[in-house]
């Protein structure tokens, strides 16, 4: 319900008209109420409409259960009656780790509303967590991680397989039942510094063999300087397997 003074209505007219009012008289009442059928829009509903848009985008993540907490409640409003749409948009175009989905509503395809509603999403899935505490340098084998259901919302990385990490080095301490992710470990070198290694050299076409040793500890597929024993050169080199490296010249 909206009341609008008549003398505002006239006064906006003339002012459309240049001042000019000629032959028009006023007749109505000086008050003119405006009604209109209207929905009340609750808290209740904006969830369901974030809940609805998560459900629509589970495909993207079919084995992790997102949910989102608004940090409070949106006050109800009211809003035209109509073909009611919604536009959600998260505050991270992954969904997860937002903490914010701003909401677009239309009646009638008609932008009517545009607002934000902070909270925070949570994320529950199955990682791979420590079993007791790791060390720096510690090699990870089966006894020390499992799976386990994780809120992942706020971690960095995450391995989602206790095969990704087994036999991996650890790069820093991490705490017992700690995830456990990509980030936290690296591969064990499989060339030692210092060590005898033997060189694949490949050379317009032809494969010779040399002698080398390996100056700095090497993993699969890295590139590290060996000096060949022959010629005593440092050359750079990329690790193949244990005890064996190649170039190409």
């Amino acid at each position: 319900v909206k009341v609008l003074d008549a003398r505002e209505i006239i006064k906006r007219i003339e002012k459309r008209n240049n001042g000019r009012l000629n032959g028009v008289t006023w007749q109505g009442s000086s008050l003119i109420t405006i009604t209109r059928e209207s929905v009340t829009i609750r808290a209740e509903k904006i969830q369901q409409v974030i809940d609805a848009y998560l459900a629509d985008n589970k495909h993207r993540f079919p084995d992790i259960d997102v949910t989102f907490t608004p940090n409070s409640k949106v006050l109800p409003f009211e809003i035209q009656s109509g073909d009611l749409s919604w536009d959600i948009i998260p505050s991270s175009p992954a969904i997860i780790g937002s903490t914010r989905f701003s909401i677009i509503l239309k009646v009638d395809d008609k932008i009517r509303k545009n607002f934000s509603v902070r909270g925070q999403t949570t994320a529950i899935a199955p990682v791979v967590i420590t079993t007791r505490r790791l060390k720096y340098g510690d090699i990870i084998t089966s006894e020390m991680v499992t799976l386990a259901k994780r809120d992942i919302s706020a971690a960095k990385s995450y391995s989602r397989s206790v095969n990704d990490v087994i036999g991996s080095v650890v790069k820093r301490t991490i705490q017992h039942d700690s995830i456990i992710g990509p980030d936290s470990v690296e591969l064990p070198a499989v060339v030692k510094r210092g060590e005898l290694v033997k060189i694949l050299v490949n050379h317009s076409g032809l494969k010779l063999t040399a002698t080398g040793i390996a100056k700095s500890d090497g993993r699969a597929d890295e590139v590290i300087k060996v000096k060949n024993t022959s010629s005593n050169k440092l050359i750079y080199c990329r690790v193949e397997a244990p005890g064996l490296v190649e170039v190409t010249l």
